[in-house]
């Protein structure tokens, strides 16, 4: 196996990483880079290596690398939980959908995915960003033309975004199991984590809280339109819903019962009298 050129890291996103010996030790979930040097420099990558841990693997520890497999230098990994460090950026979970103005025209585009290159002191540097150019309001459902853009040709990266869109990622992550979508969204900044949640559908949105933690649960439910919220409780299972409103003040559960349509309300109310709901705080 070799290792490509320029790998475009979207694509990265689900493949296995292996040890020498070809035994599995997880799934990519992200790329890890630094905004501050010019082009920015790949650090490592975010492997998944169980349901509810992600590792760092440094850049270096990477003897092939592929959209088909990645090889690592030896077996011996750092089992530490990963924590993004200060100037740190996830590519997929902070960069994809972001808006961003192309270099000598003005046009507003969306970038859709970077690709990385080796440069000649051996450090895996993003070295293109794909964009999509952002419509007029009246055109919006139109899409926009694809550009190729070299890193210094993308105004706007290194400035916070107000407006992340969703659409790349929500693109990216349809075939994911939700357990995977789950562990997703909850290693993202609370403010993508809930735009990611608005884009997705009610019965998509459902089975991804029935995976998170009760703290990811609440955070997202109470980031939602109220009227949206009750829509997705309804959509999880009873049992579920019922543990997740266990978990609020008795003012908002009840909030959120009465906006649920009456049969599902009583099916959840049920459970909780049945199964003991702790006193509200």
């Amino acid at each position: 196996m070799t290792t490509a050129t320029r790998i475009y890291l979207a694509r990265l996103a689900g493949i296995s990483v292996f040890d020498p010996n070809a035994e599995p030790v997880g799934k990519i979930r992200d790329t890890v880079v630094r905004l501050g040097a010019q082009p920015p420099r790949v650090t490592g990558l975010v492997v998944d290596i169980t349901q509810r841990r992600r590792i760092f693997v440094p850049i270096g520890r990477i003897t092939s690398l592929d959209v088909d497999a990645v090889v690592l230098a030896s077996g011996t990994v750092s089992l530490r939980r990963f924590e993004k460090r200060l100037g740190e950026t996830l590519v997929l979970g902070e960069l994809l959908d972001r808006r961003i103005t192309m270099a000598g025209s003005d046009v507003a585009a969306t970038v859709i995915d970077m690709a990385m290159e080796k440069s000649r002191t051996g450090d895996w540097q993003i070295s293109r960003v794909a964009v999509r150019e952002t419509m007029p309001g009246f055109l919006q459902r139109r899409r926009g033309q694809l550009h190729q853009l070299d890193w210094e040709d993308v105004l706007g990266l290194a400035v916070p975004d107000q407006e992340q869109g969703a659409d790349t990622l929500i693109e990216m992550i349809t075939e994911m199991k939700s357990a995977d979508v789950a562990n997703l969204l909850h290693d993202l900044p609370a403010k993508r984590r809930n735009e990611v949640a608005e884009a997705l559908e009610d019965e998509r949105l459902a089975d991804v809280l029935e995976e998170m933690p009760e703290s990811d649960q609440i955070d997202i439910l109470k980031s939602l339109d109220r009227e949206r919220a009750a829509d997705v409780l309804e959509a999880m299972d009873p049992d579920d819903a019922a543990d997740l409103l266990a978990e609020l003040p008795e003012q908002e559960k009840e909030g959120f019962l009465k906006l649920m349509e009456p049969d599902e309300a009583a099916g959840v109310r049920r459970l909780l009298v049945h199964e003991g709901a702790p006193p509200a705080r």
